[in-house]
């Protein structure tokens, strides 16, 4: 979603922009090689999970789980704050009449 936004506003605004909340997709490569080095040497964290219940289902949760679950809201956020700040700049070439 955050490259079709990319897209989008390199044709309507004439930016191409690939950062977001000041990380670049080298930033985002740095985060991940440290969360996985941080997997490959601590056990405890390693081995951490927990169970949740869900629509009378029990879920396994690992913390790489989790960690994915974080990363999927952060980019959520990151790409509605993205397209309300769009929207607004969208309003300002195309005013509605």
């Amino acid at each position: 979603m955050l490259t079709i936004n990319v897209s989008i506003n390199a044709h309507l605004k004439k930016e191409f922009c690939l950062t977001y909340a000041k990380l670049g997709p080298t930033e985002f490569r740095i985060i991940a090689i440290l969360i996985n080095t941080l997997y490959m040497y601590s056990s405890a964290i390693n081995q951490f999970s927990f169970s949740i219940s869900l629509f009378d289902k029990n879920i396994l949760l690992s913390s790489f789980d989790i960690m994915g679950i974080v990363v999927l809201l952060i980019l959520i956020i990151i790409y509605i704050t993205t397209i309300i700040k769009d929207l607004i700049d969208y309003n300002k070439l195309d005013p509605v009449k």
